[in-house]
């Protein structure tokens, strides 16, 4: 499968929404495509259009992320729709840019910055407004940074630095992991920057 190949399969392949990418996505190796309803993502965040509906790309992503790596995309896109959002970029990108509109509060969760409610509202807020794409791919990380550059979905962070939003989502990023800390430390936020600066 031809680089063109996988993005004409992300861009034109089946519609998944959330609930089937849990139960039917392939137990193999490949990439795949997430898709938002654009009138539910703040205005800040570039429409990347489909080229058939009036979906825009936020995402691209791969499983697994390597040769040595044991995920497959059933395992990835599950990741992707529920559970802590720790283990899932999507998830911890979305609530970046999604937490202070919807009043959602951030928490530390173990290692990394969660929300309460173990992320429901997140993941209701997937159901509601994002649906999947995705192609099997024997090696999908040897492409990946070929099918970013050229799909240029606004949430990725690495290989799309030449991305315009690429600064302003890891802002967003950051902002949101210190707002966690924030909350963990119960410092006040000129005295949480403070300490992240030293």
């Amino acid at each position: 499968m031809t680089i063109d190949d996988v993005i004409t399969a992300l861009r034109g392949g089946p519609e998944h929404s959330v609930e089937e990418a849990r139960s039917l996505a392939s137990a193999e190796p490949g990439l795949y495509s997430w898709w938002a309803d654009p009138r539910s993502l703040p205005s800040e965040v570039p429409r990347v259009p489909h080229p058939e509906t009036r979906r825009a790309l936020i995402y691209v992503g791969v499983a697994p992320a390597s040769a040595t790596s044991r995920g497959n995309l059933a395992r990835r896109l599950r990741a992707h729709t529920k559970g802590p959002i720790g283990s899932s970029t999507l998830r911890r990108g979305l609530a970046a840019l999604l937490y202070e509109e919807k009043g959602w509060r951030p928490v530390w969760a173990s290692t990394r910055p969660g929300l309460e409610s173990r992320d429901l509202a997140l993941s209701a807020w997937q159901v509601e407004n994002l649906t999947v794409r995705w192609c099997v791919h024997t090696e999908p990380w040897a492409v990946e940074p070929a099918v970013i550059a050229a799909m240029v979905p606004p949430m990725n962070l690495e290989h799309n630095h030449a991305n315009p939003f690429h600064a302003t989502m890891s802002a967003r990023r950051e902002k949101f992991r210190l707002a966690a800390e924030v909350r963990r430390d119960g410092l006040p936020i000129d005295q949480a920057v403070a300490a992240r600066g030293r």
